[in-house]
């Protein structure tokens, strides 16, 4: 799938179906996976059916199935140095 090409409610959506294949997949109720990640369970079935959330319970989420790592890429930064700065104009 091209997530790029989804609109932003689309990918909330596929995103809530995903959570609640992997919450299913490992046994969970939608209750244990909001005591995990210090919530409750309605905001969970709101993730679950692609309704606006915050990017911390999405964060807890993704820790909870081990699924965090796909956000280091995105978390690296190429290290430059304050003079490349300068001259690159950034």
């Amino acid at each position: 799938m091209d997530w790029r090409y989804l609109l932003e409610g689309d990918l909330l959506e596929e995103f809530g179906n995903r959570i609640k294949l992997l919450r299913k997949q490992a046994g969970f109720s939608q209750q244990d996976l909001a005591d995990q990640i210090g919530t409750t369970r309605i905001r969970i079935g709101e993730i679950e059916k692609g309704k606006n959330t915050s990017f911390i319970f999405i964060l807890r989420i993704l820790k909870v199935f081990n699924k965090i790592n796909e956000f280091e890429a995105l978390m690296e930064i190429e290290k430059i140095s304050p003079k490349e700065m300068f001259q690159t104009g950034k």
